[in-house]
Formats: C-alpha cells, sequence, structure tokens
C-alpha cells in the first residue's frame, strides 16, 4: 500500500513539471528560430536580355545597279561567273538579236538610205524646175524620220552581235536570264553590287517591338573568324512580315567590302526590358498568397507580397507595397525562411546595412516555425 503511494505521488510530481514547462514556451514571444541566410540589395534598373538573329550580307539599299539590253535579244553566254569583282567598263556576256529585231534593224538602216537618196534626187529635180517646193518638204520630212529612227538602232544595238557591259565598278551579284534564253528589251540580266553592305537579319515580331532603328548590334560572320566587323545601329526594321520565314526584316550596315554577299552571319543585341526594381530570382518565394520577398531587418526577416513584372536569367523585376532600393531581401536560405523568423545573415556587410534600414512591410502568410 505504501509503495503504491510512493509511484502515485511520483507520476504526479512529474506531470506537474511537464506542464510547466509547456507553459513556459507556449507564453514566450518574439521570433525564436534562426536562419542562416545571405542577402542582396533591391536596386532599380532595366532589365534586359541578349538576342541572337540570324542573316545573310546583301548589298545596302540604293548600292545595286541593274544590267539591262535596250533590244530583244538571245543569250549566248556569260563571260564572268556570281560574285566576280567587276572594274568599270567590264563586260559581262554576249547575245545577238532576235530575228525579228534584226529584221526592223536592217529595215530601218535600209529606209534611212532610201530616203536620203530620194532627198537627193528630188533637190536635183528641183533645181531643172522638175518639183515643186511642198514635194521637197515632204522628202525632207521622210528623210529626218527614218534618220532618227536608224541613229536609234545604231545607239541601242549598234550590230546584231552584242556584247553587255557594266558601266560601274562593283560585285557580280546575280544573273537574272541563262545561256539561251530569249529576252525582252529591258528585261535585268545581272544586278551588280557597287558600294555598301548591310547584315539583312530575321526577327520574332514580338522582340521587334523592343528594338528601334538606331539599336547597336554586333556582328559575326560566320565561319570567319578575322572578319571583325564594327559595333553598328539597325538602319531599318520593316513593319510586314516576310511570308516565307514569317518574321520581320532587319537591316544593319556592315562597312563595304569587307564580307562576300551572301555570307551567313549573326547579330545580337540587347533587348530591354521593363525599368523597375530588381532582385535576385532566388529571392522570390511562392507562398499561398502568391510570391513574396523577404526583407531583412535588425536581423529579422519580414514576408513581402509582390508581383513579377518581367523576369530573365537571374534577376527579376517585382513590384510591391513599401519595397526601396537598398533594402535587403534574403537570397541564399530564403526556401527555409518564414515571417518574422530570426535571421543570421552570412554576408557581413548587408547585415550591417540591414540593420539600419528600418520600413514598414506587408505580411503575406508564412511557413510554419
Amino acid at each position: 500500500m505504501i509503495v503504491h503511494r510512493t509511484i502515485f505521488l511520483v507520476l504526479a510530481l512529474s506531470i506537474g513539471a511537464a506542464a510547466a514547462e509547456s507553459s513556459t514556451v507556449s507564453t514566450s514571444t518574439g521570433p525564436t528560430s534562426t536562419a542562416v541566410i545571405s542577402t542582396a540589395a533591391i536596386r532599380r534598373g532595366q532589365l534586359s536580355r541578349p538576342l541572337t538573329l540570324y542573316g545573310t550580307v546583301v548589298p545596302a539599299t540604293g548600292s545595286t545597279y541593274t544590267i539591262t539590253l535596250a533590244c530583244d535579244a538571245v543569250i549566248d553566254r556569260w563571260l564572268l561567273p556570281v560574285g566576280a569583282p567587276l572594274p568599270g567598263n567590264t563586260i559581262l556576256g554576249e547575245a545577238h538579236l532576235t530575228a525579228e529585231a534584226a529584221a526592223v534593224r536592217s529595215e530601218a538602216l535600209a529606209n534611212e538610205a532610201v530616203a536620203q537618196e530620194d532627198l537627193r534626187l528630188l533637190r536635183a529635180r528641183l533645181e531643172l524646175k522638175l518639183a515643186t517646193q511642198a514635194e521637197l518638204v515632204q522628202a525632207e520630212s521622210a528623210a529626218h524620220i527614218a534618220t532618227v529612227r536608224a541613229a536609234a538602232w545604231r545607239t541601242r544595238c549598234p550590230d546584231e552581235h552584242i556584247t553587255f557591259v557594266t558601266p560601274v565598278a562593283g560585285t557580280l551579284l546575280a544573273t537574272t536570264v541563262t545561256q539561251g534564253q530569249i529576252v525582252s528589251a529591258g528585261t535585268p540580266l545581272a544586278v551588280v553590287a557597287t558600294g555598301a553592305q548591310e547584315a539583312r537579319l530575321g526577327i520574332e515580331p514580338d522582340d521587334a517591338r523592343a528594338l528601334t532603328s538606331g539599336t547597336p548590334f554586333t556582328v559575326v560572320v560566320s565561319r570567319q573568324p578575322d572578319v571583325h566587323l564594327a559595333p553598328s545601329a539597325a538602319s531599318m526594321i520593316s513593319a510586314l512580315i516576310d511570308p516565307d520565314t514569317r518574321l520581320l526584316t532587319v537591316l544593319v550596315p556592315i562597312g563595304q567590302g569587307q564580307v562576300a554577299f551572301g555570307s551567313g552571319l549573326s547579330a545580337t543585341v540587347e533587348r530591354q526590358g521593363p525599368v523597375g526594381l530588381l532582385v535576385p530570382r532566388a529571392a522570390l518565394v511562392s507562398s499561398d498568397a502568391g510570391w513574396c520577398v523577404f526583407i531583412i531587418t535588425d536581423s529579422v526577416a519580414h514576408a513581402v507580397a509582390v508581383t513579377i513584372t518581367a523576369e530573365y536569367g537571374a534577376e527579376a523585376v517585382i513590384a510591391g507595397e513599401n519595397l526601396a532600393p537598398e533594402q535587403l531581401v534574403a537570397v541564399h536560405g530564403s526556401s527555409v525562411v518564414s515571417d518574422s523568423m530570426r535571421v543570421q545573415v552570412t554576408n557581413e556587410e548587408d547585415a550591417k546595412a540591414g540593420a539600419n534600414t528600418a520600413n514598414a512591410h506587408t505580411p503575406v502568410p508564412g511557413k510554419e516555425q
């Protein structure tokens, strides 16, 4: 009986001590847990990301000359390949008049000779009083018309066999007709690049909206590491989508004669994003109420609800109440931090700055401690 009373007394004392200890823990106030973190300062800036565009080398706008013939002809042969450098007055190829054009030319030259002979005979008859002045005027008019027509053929096609030349210096960029092809007068035969070059690049419409003419590009020529092109500003960004590529076109000047036409190249440009408060993406924490960051003040973390405006790479633009540049946010270790938790900052300079920062914060539901 005495033993039973002793055991009951010991149990009662143990339960009382445990209850007293539990009461002591539950009535304590203030942050009790500590997390080890690193911090970074909020800064105001503009989020940007690099874009890489691809394209080819083309002549600059207005830097080409088109070769044509003034008569209907048949192309006999090309004497130079595409890409050949061209001094001025270089012969590009040979052709001959079509049968119809040759017949018209011959007729025009023959008519001139006949009209001139008729005029000579009429003048002789006029001296003998065998012709009238009206007949002379008519003969002179006919001779003049015939001479003009013949002169036009001599100018356009001095001979039935034609050599076509480029009057300008440059590079043979393209030929548009082939050997044996019949071409009409005025048909383009070839294109000569005469001056500056441009990079013709393709860009997604969404990316193009962030760029303007004058945006600087850095251009790199494919497989030509020895070619170094100076950064250059875009001269034009098209407003119409190319139906073949579904991209917009960007033209960037790249100088003159440094790269072969048609060469592949790439270009990089910084796409400028929104201006706002920048934080490391590692500082963003997902909570039941959305996204938040933890502002560190006096070694205590305060949860602040934020909206992510934009993000790229390691940074994000955020918006929220009572946020300001130079405030410190938890970065590494933020995933184990909750609202009002005491923290140990591993970067001492940030810890000192945090102790001097007094700001109001908007808390969001945090994690259980």
